[in-house]
C-alpha cells in the first residue's frame, strides 16, 4: 500500500528515483527509494517526513491504508493524458475514497455495495442499447420519464457516492474499481482504523498519566519530604 502510493506521488511530481533522492533531506539513495516502492523496506519517520516534503504530498496520503487497491484506471479512448497526469488523477481518486471511508467509519455507516451490480451494461455500442439500459434503470428506480433536477441527490440516496474533483484537462472521463480495507486485527478483535487510532491515543494518555504519577528521583544528600507534606510552592 505505501509502496504504491509512494510510486504514484513520485510519478505525479515527474521525478525519477535519482531526482527524488537529490531532493531528500535527510539524504537517501535512489536504491533505497526503489526498495520502498518494491515494498521490501519501510522508511524511518524522518525519511517519511522528507518524502512528503520532497513530493509536496501529505503524510496522511502516503500512510493511509483505507483504500486497499485500485484496479485498472480506464480513461476515455481519445484521452491523451501523460503518465504524470494519470498519476495525478489516481491520487485525486484515492484521496476522495479515503475521505469518504473515514467519514463512514466515524459515523458508523456501512456501504450499500454496488447499486448497479445487477444492471451493469455489458455492451452499449449503439444508441438504442444505451436507451434500453437507461429505461431499465428508470423502471427499477421508479423514476418515470420526467427530467431529474436533483441528480446528485438521487444518486446519493441510492448509495452512490458523488464528489467534485479537479482532474487534468486531458481527463474527460474515467472508470476504476477499488478494494477497501476497513478492518485491522488487534489480538482476536477486529476493529476499524479509526478505533485503532483511538486505542493508540488512549494508550499514550495512559503512559503520560503513569509518568506524571511516578515519584521524582531523590537528590543525593537531601532528606526526603514527609509523606503528608504539602507540595512545594513554585517561586
Amino acid at each position: 500500500m505505501f509502496a504504491d502510493r509512494l510510486r504514484l506521488a513520485r510519478k505525479r511530481a515527474g521525478l525519477s528515483m535519482p531526482a527524488l533522492a537529490e531532493r531528500m533531506d535527510p539524504q537517501i539513495t535512489a536504491q533505497a527509494i526503489g526498495e520502498y516502492e518494491a515494498g521490501r523496506m519501510m522508511p524511518s519517520s524522518a525519511v517519511l517526513v522528507g518524502l512528503g516534503k520532497a513530493l509536496d504530498i501529505s503524510l496522511d496520503f502516503l500512510v493511509n491504508s483505507r483504500t486497499d487497491g485500485l484496479d485498472g484506471l480506464e480513461l476515455r479512448g481519445h484521452s491523451r493524458a501523460s503518465s504524470r497526469e494519470r498519476a495525478r488523477t489516481e491520487i485525486v481518486l484515492i484521496d476522495i475514497l479515503d475521505r469518504y471511508q473515514t467519514i463512514e467509519e466515524i459515523l458508523g455507516m456501512t456501504s450499500r455495495g454496488d447499486s448497479f451490480a445487477e444492471r451493469h451494461p455489458q455492451d452499449t455500442a449503439t444508441e438504442s442499447q444505451v436507451d434500453e439500459t437507461a429505461d431499465k434503470l428508470r423502471d427499477a428506480w421508479d423514476l418515470g420519464v420526467d427530467p431529474m433536477p436533483g441528480l446528485c441527490e438521487l444518486l446519493e440516496k441510492k448509495g452512490i457516492k458523488v464528489s467534485e474533483a479537479d482532474f487534468p484537462d486531458a481527463v474527460s472521463g474515467l472508470a476504476r474499481r477499488f478494494r477497501r480495507l476497513v478492518w485491522r486485527a488487534v489480538g482476536e478483535e477486529m476493529i476499524s482504523p479509526v478505533r485503532a487510532a483511538a486505542l493508540l491515543n488512549e494508550s499514550l494518555d495512559a503512559v503520560e498519566r503513569k509518568i506524571e504519577r511516578s515519584p521524582r528521583p531523590e537528590v543525593a544528600g537531601a532528606e526526603p519530604p514527609p509523606r503528608d507534606a504539602p507540595p512545594p510552592s513554585l517561586p
